[in-house]
């Protein structure tokens, strides 16, 4: 696994690394994004960043539509009612720094965070539990840790089996990696979901998988290769 994991990060690095703000035209409609954060570094390389998470998406041509629930969650997300979501009820990676921030302070707050407020019977039952208040400006400082922190790269994959598997293959990959040690201050450690606290991967699905076989290399270097080409209409 070690050996993948390394192999992983060197085959992206002809992939160029976006921070946000970016260029939505830039972003193919479907594909898998691999996020860089601060402070992270991939222990085989030096001192280049290792891959903190792994993503995609379940309908075709939401690749835009997932990052921006990421990075820059709608006005009508951001300014919401005790009866409604949460932005972070939308994005798990949201919601998993949501609750390393919590967390790390030692905020009691934590156990109405993990309510799930997409599920009506939620909102209607337990929105007396919410300060709302509270919600909107952690969710802004959630944002503004994503966008200060986060940088990603991407490769394009269209067809969405092969989408799915590659993404969980990716992500067993660089969990189960021993070389990939996280930073002593990574605020994942501070996740209370262990499997992302334990596994030092913004992930908790996928990571105990088999990780990627020699015909996933295969499929990886051919997205790559595509993803450059499609990316010349962005020079």
């Amino acid at each position: 696994m070690n050996d993948n994991c390394e192999w992983l990060h060197r085959i992206f690095e002809p992939l160029p690394m976006y921070r946000y703000p970016y260029r939505q035209d830039c972003i193919p409609p479907n594909g898998i994004y691999f996020m860089y954060e601060v402070c992270e570094a991939h222990s085989t390389q030096g001192n280049k960043l290792r891959i903190t998470r792994v993503g995609s998406h379940t309908g075709q041509g939401n690749l835009p539509k997932r990052l921006g629930q990421h990075f820059s969650p709608s006005d009508k997300w951001m300014n919401f009612r005790n009866d409604q979501p949460k932005a972070s009820d939308r994005s798990i990676f949201r919601k998993h720094i949501g609750r390393a921030i919590l967390n790390r302070s030692g905020d009691p707050y934590i156990g109405v965070w993990e309510i799930d407020f997409i599920k009506k019977n939620n909102r209607m039952e337990k929105k007396h539990l919410r300060d709302i208040d509270k919600e909107i400006s952690l969710e802004k400082q959630i944002t503004e840790w994503i966008r200060n922190d986060i940088s990603y790269k991407f490769i394009l994959v269209d067809d969405k089996n092969k989408r799915c598997r590659l993404e969980g293959h990716c992500i067993s990959t660089i969990a189960y990696c021993k070389r990939c040690h996280l930073s002593k201050t990574w605020l994942g450690s501070d996740c209370t979901n262990r499997v992302v606290s334990e596994a030092g991967i913004w992930n908790d699905k996928h990571v105990s998988g088999p990780g990627i076989y020699t015909s996933d290399k295969k499929a990886i270097e051919e997205a790559v290769a595509k993803t450059l080409e499609w990316l010349k209409r962005c020079e």
